[in-house]
């Protein structure tokens, strides 16, 4: 919790002062004066006054704001800041200059710290790596396989994972030609994307790399135990917690790699004892070093269940074919339906005895769901299950890269570029309607918990996503929109172009407007960015 918060500050803090000091310095620049830069949000707790501008730091250290001597549209039009160094006081083109600041810097910012990376550069191939779980995917469908090399799709080189990824996830769902290289021949698939309720492709694949689960309680559950814990010898709502913590990532289940949720409980079901034995790497100081892990064993309590695959099911009321269905005998709603269940017309007492009694078949059998009926094979499974909410984790597969001060400078213009161009291609897709503007954004809780998710995990990864937030902060103050920088732009150019100034009025219920729909939209994403961090 502590490495979220701290993670999440620090990753608002620094984007957003670094923008506000553009504003600032390159307000200088021209002559503008400022009254007030600030550290945070609030009241002043301790305050400088060096030359026109006060300095500050609040108590709500989050981000920060520059206050320049008369920035207010009200006061100019009663003439009341035509001071010298106020910030109406300048020709309209002029006032451009501070507000293009904030994004300016943002952009150096997401530049030197992605040319210092240069230095520690790793790559992850284009390799092709299909998620395990899938029995079928578009790239299955299309002829990939595991271990390819993808050398271009669409005839448009690819250099990299994250490249390949890009193409997948803005294709829009057209279909992609993928040039591969498989045990030394060039070979060409057609592959057909998916697209998800948000509107982004997929195909199937994942990072190329050693895949691992990490353990995941719900939040509130971890969070009431651990306050308990410290007060009295309180029990956990989950067994699974007495043993196991938050972020432990499981190496080894009785000497067995486990990579995939599945392969854990298949591999559980299949065994005869009350305890397993599980090597895990656990983080030594969650709190405050999450980097620091050790690898301990520890015996863990587990349950058996089952798992009922219907497969190829046929709804006999109307000669069609729906799919799958799976039935456990660890869902409560499933464990319900058991009452309203007969296969060939006879009922069934339970999960267990449906295994037993349909162990090896390979024939369909008619089976009764409440007052539905269907055809299906049936083929039933023995799992296990610990009692946690599995993570996938996965260290990718990464190459070093040669160093050396040409090759940082290259690096690090190549990320800028890349961090600047998928944006483009994504309000082109947003426009045309194929994604979800909503589905896509994340707020500040959003960010928080990806910020401590990813500084937990890797701190070089940490700062690499500080470099491209910088940058997504520059483009996205830069959208014509009022309020916003880009908003303020529009407004003194067409000042400018007019010769004129617009109508107090207007301004006024452009920005009233402006701030009605982002206080909207800012609320709506915050909701779902909390549905998120509780993985709901």
């Amino acid at each position: 919790m502590l490495v979220l918060i701290v993670g999440g500050i620090f990753l608002l803090s620094i984007t957003i002062i670094v923008h506000e000091m553009g504003h600032l310095l390159m307000g200088k620049l021209v002559g503008i004066k400022a009254e007030i830069f600030s550290f945070g949000y609030g009241k002043g707790i301790w305050k400088k006054k060096i030359g026109d501008t006060t300095y500050q730091i609040t108590a709500i250290p989050i981000g920060g704001y520059v206050k320049f001597y008369g920035d207010d549209y009200s006061l100019d039009y009663q003439n009341s800041s035509q001071n010298e160094g106020a910030f109406f006081s300048k020709p309209p083109l002029v006032r451009i200059i501070p507000v293009l600041g904030g994004p300016l810097f943002n952009l150096i910012l997401g530049f030197l710290i992605f040319f210092i990376l240069g230095f520690f550069s790793k790559t992850i191939p284009p390799y092709i790596q299909l998620w395990e779980e899938f029995t079928t995917s578009p790239a299955l469908e299309g002829g990939l396989q595991n271990g390819d090399i993808v050398l271009s799709i669409n005839n448009q080189p690819v250099k990299n994972f994250r490249e390949m990824q890009e193409k997948i996830l803005l294709s829009g769902g057209s279909s992609l030609e993928f040039e591969v290289k498989r045990s030394d021949k060039i070979q060409r698939f057609i592959v057909n994307p998916e697209i998800d309720p948000a509107g982004r492709a997929f195909i199937g694949i994942r990072v190329p790399g050693e895949r691992y689960l990490q353990v995941d309680f719900p939040f509130f559950e971890s969070l009431k135990y651990n306050i308990k814990k410290l007060l009295t010898s309180a029990e956990p709502p989950i067994p699974a917690m007495k043993y196991l913590q938050d972020g432990d990532i499981i190496l080894e289940v009785e000497g067995q790699k486990i990579g995939s949720t599945i392969q854990l409980q298949k591999l559980l079901g299949g065994l005869n004892k009350e305890q397993i034995v599980l090597k895990i790497e656990r983080q030594k100081y969650r709190l405050l070093i999450p980097w620091i892990k050790e690898i301990v064993e520890i015996s863990v309590p587990y349950r058996k269940e089952y798992r009922i695959n219907l497969i190829d099911v046929k709804d006999l009321d109307y000669q069609s074919i729906i799919g799958n269905i799976q039935l456990t005998s660890f869902q409560e709603s499933d464990l319900r339906l058991l009452n309203f269940i007969k296969i060939e017309n006879q009922s069934v007492e339970s999960y267990e005895e449906i295994f037993y009694q349909f162990q090896n078949t390979n024939k369909f059998y008619e089976i009764q769901i409440k007052d539905k009926r269907y055809l299906a094979k049936i083929y039933p499974e023995k799992i296990g299950l610990i009692g946690f909410r599995p993570d996938n984790i996965i260290l990718p597969f990464e190459v070093q890269e040669s160093v050396s001060f040409m090759r940082a400078l290259k690096k690090g213009l190549e990320n800028t570029f890349l961090n600047i161009a998928i944006y483009p291609k994504f309000f082109e897709k947003l426009f045309m309607g194929r994604i979800s503007f909503i589905d896509n954004t994340m707020g500040p809780v959003g960010m928080f918990a990806v910020a401590g998710m990813v500084l937990k995990t890797d701190f070089l990864s940490y700062i690499e996503l500080i470099a491209s937030l910088s940058i997504a902060l520059a483009i996205i103050n830069l959208i014509p929109f009022p309020i916003v920088d880009g908003g303020h732009i529009v407004l003194f150019l067409i000042e400018a172009i007019l010769n004129r100034r617009l109508p107090l009025a207007l301004i006024e219920n452009l920005h009233k407007t402006a701030f009605i729909l982002l206080l909207g939209l800012g609320f709506w994403i915050m909701f779902r960015d909390i549905l998120f961090v509780l993985g709901l």
